[in-house]
């Protein structure tokens, strides 16, 4: 979950990093009906990462209606989501899972948090904060009317499994790492992120170097992005 104040390109930062994969799904919002239309291709992998932009969006309905998809989500990312509540419950059916990414304000996650770590919401994700270096660049590229490139990072595909090659010297580091948010699904997620880099880089030590300066923005103050 990316937080910070509004303009910091959160939700560009997201379509950015997701546009070239077609697993990706990108919402605006969603509800329980929306959800059921695409449950069986979350079953069957033709949806692996679902990104909300603007993840405030989903509580912006009755609260009730709210805490139902909030449910649902924490399913989706960790036991899996079976049947909704109208459907038959000793129905034969089977079990979707998918990463759930998503950007908001600092004010809205501020008014949240507290109920989130309650309910079990914020130990499934990893939470980070970030802000704009300078913000003026933006005005800047406004005045010159230049497109600002805030992606041109090298992708590596393969068609085979990512070997989850992380060793147990490299999972004390990353222990190390996540201090503030000390829970099993932040570290499972930190793990596998770094076995991807390890794997994309080749280079244990630059996987745990970009690992490390991630992490700066999970630890409480907001990180500084510049572009």
């Amino acid at each position: 979950m990316l937080v910070g104040p509004p303009g910091m390109l959160k939700t560009t930062i997201i379509r950015q990093a997701l546009s070239p994969y077609p697993s990706a799904l990108s919402l605006s919002d969603l509800n329980i009906n929306s959800l059921m239309s695409i449950r069986e291709s979350l079953i069957a992998g033709r949806y692996s990462t679902i990104a909300f932009g603007e993840f405030e969006k989903l509580y912006a309905r009755r609260a009730d209606t709210a805490a139902n998809i909030e449910g649902v989500i924490k399913q989706l990312i960790e036991e899996g989501f079976t049947r909704a509540s109208f459907e038959e419950q000793d129905c034969i059916t089977t079990t979707a899972r998918t990463l759930v990414i998503g950007a908001m304000t600092y004010n809205f996650y501020s008014n949240r948090i507290t109920g989130w770590r309650e309910s079990g919401f914020k130990r499934r994700f990893i939470w980070s904060g970030i802000k704009l270096k300078d913000p003026l660049k933006l005005m800047e590229a406004i005045r010159k009317w230049e497109l600002i490139d805030i992606d041109g990072i090298p992708r590596r595909y393969t068609a085979k499994p990512i070997p989850f090659d992380v060793t147990e010297d490299e999972s004390k580091k990353l222990e190390k790492l996540i201090r503030g948010q000390w829970e099993p699904t932040v570290y499972v997620l930190l793990k596998k992120i770094f076995a991807v880099l390890k794997w994309k880089h080749k280079d244990a030590k630059h996987a745990m170097n970009l690992v490390e300066s991630f992490c700066e923005s999970t630890r409480g103050d907001l990180a500084e992005v510049e572009i």
